[in-house]
């Protein structure tokens, strides 16, 4: 679902701050509303793509072809700062505010922006920064770095083609979108390997809940509920879109794209199955749900023999449609998908799991 129509072109920053969406393109817009009405945050003189947008120690910085700023006030009042560069991302570390650029450096500042100084060690592009507990990463176009006095010096990630776009995580295991998939470290970003999604350009990733989310150039939405060791293609509405942001706001999930706007979609629907096990089931299986009889939340565990579509979906006691809980290309491997009942009345409900060769109805209760 597209968002209003200034969504038109290019969307390379979503940032969630305070409960709202904050989306970058040649402006910046701001929904409080989940993408119902945007209302104009940052106005430029001389629309040019938003390449950075940070939550910078609650304060929001920005930065264009033309102007690096920050804003104390929710958008009302911008400030600028004296660098005079193109900045993809901003970020704060032991009282030091970074800036990583296109012009293959890294630079930071004491106060507040009006002097910078070069971090020596890095002479890439700097895409993005993470904070890991005593170390500070940056990820560039071309390798990884991590810094263990507050970016004064830095050091490179082997293996060293690890050209990173994003980071998320905690800090004790942090993922990495890079162009080869995702990696992650458990050691503060000093060693890291690859999760299963081991190719792709990952531009944008998010976390909610035990859930990593991963937006790519051409291939779409993935998600991930066990940490990376596999991975569920969310495509739908997608096909042949470059996913260059991610941002999510109350129950929806934002994906900034290359040329066609924004799109959102209930993140139910993204984050609503897990994978339980990516062993190949000896038979295709629907169980009974758990709790049964439930209020208002239930949990549908089933299994899937071969590669291919299936839905799981669930009616009421006349026949209707409910609502689809799974509709996708599934892998070999047991599923857990999670069924919400709050807007239901009391009464027993059917779920249908139908696959290419398999068919199974189980009946369940509502009571509130």
């Amino acid at each position: 679902v597209h968002v209003p129509s200034f969504s038109s072109g290019r969307y390379s920053k979503l940032l969630n701050y305070n409960g709202a969406i904050l989306a970058g393109g040649a402006d910046v817009y701001k929904s409080t509303d989940e993408g119902i009405t945007w209302n104009v945050y940052y106005q430029q003189t001389f629309p040019n793509d938003i390449s950075a947008l940070s939550n910078v120690d609650g304060k929001v910085w920005l930065s264009s072809s033309y102007t690096n700023a920050y804003t104390t006030n929710n958008g009302i009042n911008w400030t600028t700062v004296n660098l005079n560069k193109y900045v993809y991302d901003f970020a704060s570390y032991n009282g030091r505010i970074f800036a990583g650029t296109e012009s293959w450096r890294c630079f930071y500042t004491t106060n507040m922006g009006f002097n910078w100084m070069v971090c020596d060690d890095i002479s890439e592009d700097v895409k993005c920064f993470y904070s890991a507990g005593a170390n500070f990463l940056a990820g560039t176009s071309q390798s990884l770095y991590y810094s263990t006095n507050s970016g004064t010096n830095w050091n490179l990630v082997q293996p060293y083609y690890l050209a990173t776009n994003a980071f998320c995580g905690n800090p004790s295991n942090i993922f990495a979108g890079t162009l080869v998939g995702v990696w992650y470290s458990t050691n503060y970003g000093v060693n890291w390997s690859q999760t299963a999604l081991n190719s792709g350009n990952v531009k944008a990733l998010q976390t909610y809940g035990n859930n990593i989310i991963a937006g790519t150039w051409s291939n779409g939405v993935y998600v991930s509920s066990n940490g990376g060791t596999s991975w569920i293609q969310k495509n739908e509405g997608l096909s042949g879109q470059n996913i260059i942001s991610l941002g999510i706001s109350g129950n929806t999930i934002f994906a900034g794209t290359e040329s066609n706007g924004i799109l959102k979609r209930p993140l139910s629907e993204i984050v609503g199955i897990q994978n339980a096990s990516t062993e190949t089931p000896s038979a295709y299986s629907l169980s009974q749900n758990y709790p049964n009889p439930f209020n208002p939340t239930t949990n549908i565990k089933f299994s899937i023999v071969k590669t291919g579509q299936a839905k799981l979906i669930v009616y009421d006691v006349q026949g209707r449609e409910v609502q689809t809980l799974v509709n996708e290309r599934l892998q070999p491997g047991t599923y857990e998908a999670a069924f919400d009942g709050s807007a239901l009345n009391t009464g027993v409900y059917f779920y249908k799991l139908i696959t290419g060769t398999f068919s199974e109805t189980k009946k369940m209760l509502l009571i509130k």
